[in-house]
């Protein structure tokens, strides 16, 4: 939502193709396309730039290429485009696609920060809490600043450091209770260190004569590296990760790799079970082994892994489909794909249709032949082939996409997200809203990211004829955890007026303030008038009149107004006849009566 497409800008064919490309975008499955980059070098649009970033970060249609990515983030990024600027940071902070550059991240971080992006707040935060050699200066004061501010706004890694930094004074004076208030958030959040400061503090206050601030503090390296060494299989994924990659401040060691490795796998991680398989099947880092891949691959299928399930079958072929005299030790993935495609395998079906349609793994782009093989799996019930199906068939320039909508339905009945995501935004382009919002909040309830941001703007334009509190409560809720200050002010106001489903006066303020201090003009009006009245918080005439000024600068009438009245009165501001007439005199030039009234009184401020 933070970037539309302005109709002035676009012939009309061209603007219904980026609305098609960046639907498909965002989706997070979209094919391979030439098109959203021609338009975005014609048109320099940035959110053009900004989804071929996200395509070759995800690797959506495509390899994953992180430094190709950083090239169009850049572009976009150069066009103000805020999301753009944070992938950038996170570049530069990760190593991804570049080597780590503490400096470069922080440049491109500290705008979206201030913007209240939580995720560069946390950032930036951790790049002032350990300092860059010859560029960023450690600032321990800055370092609370920025990760309290991602906390507050529910950042889990934050909430985390939060209480570490209470507890140990590290940037703020030390305070137990706010630690102890963070680190519960986090440990709500599973975060298992949370849990063991939490467990240090008791220990602590049980023992004073040793201090928690006597432990010495380590570094993420070491305290990843303990707790794999302690049997923690998530730290031994990632420690492994970082071996293999030489990210995380670890130096590249595929030994240390794979040995971590084998031991998140056998420790029953699936996703270290289906990447050892993987390796394996694929003869990267080790010897081929499809006895060995096999091994895994079942192991990462019976915990869920679907990926897993498609390279048991063409393993399956590889090894039993003698007729075809496919080898063992020298087939390539799409003649094993192929094999597995032709003996029935759905999933091995849906595999073949996405590489004859991205054109990748030795098939050359083939939109007919693609279509075969995902209906060929639609057909059998495979959702996320129903989905791709629709998502060919779909026209955007067309009035009559009953085939699409055909399997998108399917796709979207059968629990796909992004169908319902999908689907939702066809209803919305048709003005039926209702019918967006039932299948957004569907898509919403699926954990689609997206769908909250859509379900948020149709509640907020008010295009729902009879919308449900409870759900909009909620959806309101979710999004203002996730900073979005439309939301948070929206929120508040719920908290105010709406008493059958909440009635909370000081979350109303609370909220309202978080949206005001993220620029939103009605907060900053509403909370002036909390400030005013004593509503949820006490009566404090000189915070309301900074609040009113604030929304007064940015011409809110009302606040004008208000703001006039404040000096007439000399109610937490001085009394000069000249300031209250300036602020009635602009309340009145917007055809405020009572501003006129009072203009004409002839009274003497």
């Amino acid at each position: 939502m933070e970037q539309t497409i302005s109709q002035a800008r676009y012939p009309q064919r061209v603007q219904a193709l980026l609305v098609a490309l960046i639907t498909l975008f965002a989706s997070g499955n979209s094919p391979a396309s030439d098109d959203l980059k021609d338009i975005a070098i014609k048109f320099r649009d940035a959110t053009s730039f900004y989804l071929l970033g996200q395509k070759y970060a995800v690797g959506g249609g495509t390899n994953q290429d992180y430094q190709e990515a950083i090239k169009w983030y850049t572009e976009a990024a150069k066009l103000g485009h805020v999301k753009s600027e944070l992938q950038l940071g996170r570049c530069y902070f990760e190593g991804l696609g570049a080597d780590i550059d503490y400096s470069q991240a922080a440049r491109w971080l500290i705008n979206p920060a201030n913007k209240g992006y939580k995720d560069a707040q946390y950032m930036l935060g951790m790049i002032y809490l350990e300092g860059a050699k010859g560029a960023i200066k450690k600032d321990e004061s800055k370092a609370f600043d920025w990760i309290r501010k991602a906390a507050d706004d529910f950042h889990v890694d934050a909430l985390y450091q939060a209480g570490r930094m209470y507890y140990y004074g590290i940037g703020t004076s030390k305070n137990t209770e706010s630690a102890r208030h963070y680190l519960k958030l986090a440990e709500e959040q599973e975060i298992s260190k949370a849990t063991q400061l939490l467990a240090q503090i008791q220990q602590d206050e049980q023992s004073p004569a040793t201090p928690a601030a006597t432990i010495a503090e380590k570094s993420a390296p070491e305290l990843l590296a303990e707790a794999a060494a302690g049997g923690n299989r998530d730290a031994q994924f990632n420690l492994a990760k970082a071996y293999l990659n030489g990210i995380s401040g670890f130096k590249k060691d595929p030994a240390k790799g794979l040995d971590w490795l084998g031991q998140a796998a056998a420790s029953n991680h699936k996703d270290a079970q289906y990447m050892l398989g993987s390796l394996y099947y694929n003869g990267e880092l080790v010897k081929r082994d499809l006895d060995q891949a096999g091994f895994w691959l079942k192991k990462a299928a019976n915990n869920g892994v679907e990926d897993a399930k498609v390279l048991i079958g063409a393993i399956n072929a590889a090894t039993g489909n003698q007729s075809r005299k496919i080898s063992k030790q020298n087939n390539s993935t799409s003649e094993l794909f192929l094999a597995a495609a032709q003996e029935g395998d759905i999933e091995a079906q849906f595999k073949v249709g996405l590489m004859y349609l991205n054109g990748n793994e030795g098939l050359s782009s083939d939109r007919d032949k693609a279509l075969y093989w995902l209906q060929a799996a639609a057909k059998q019930n495979h959702v996320n082939a129903q989905y791709q199906t629709g998502m060919m068939y779909y026209n955007p320039e067309s009035n009559d996409n009953g085939e699409a909508q055909t399997w998108l339905v399917k796709a979207a009945e059968n629990g796909h997200p992004d169908a319902q995501y999908f689907l939702g935004t066809i209803y919305n382009k048709k003005q039926q809203y209702d019918a967006a919002a039932r299948w957004l909040d569907v898509a919403f309830q699926n954990n689609h990211d997206e769908a909250l941001d859509l379900l948020i703007e149709i509640y907020i334009n008010r295009k729902l004829s009879q919308p449900d509190k409870t759900r909009v409560f909620f959806w309101l809720e979710k999004a203002s955890l996730n900073g979005f200050r439309d939301a948070q002010y929206e929120l508040g106001e719920q908290y105010l007026t709406h008493a059958e489903i909440a009635n909370n006066k000081q979350k109303a303020f609370a909220w309202i303030s978080k949206a005001a201090s993220k620029g939103h003009l009605p907060a900053k009006y509403k909370l002036a008038v909390l400030y005013q009245q004593g509503i949820g918080v006490a009566q404090h005439y000189t915070k309301s009149a900074h609040w009113f000024r604030e929304a007064a600068k940015e011409g809110h009438v009302e606040a004008q107004y208000e703001l006039g009245e404040l000096y007439s009165q000399g109610l937490g501001v001085p009394k000069p006849a000249t300031k209250a007439r300036q602020w009635y005199s602009a309340a009145a030039e917007q055809g405020h009566m009572q501003a006129k009234i009072r203009l004409g009184s002839g009274a003497r401020f």
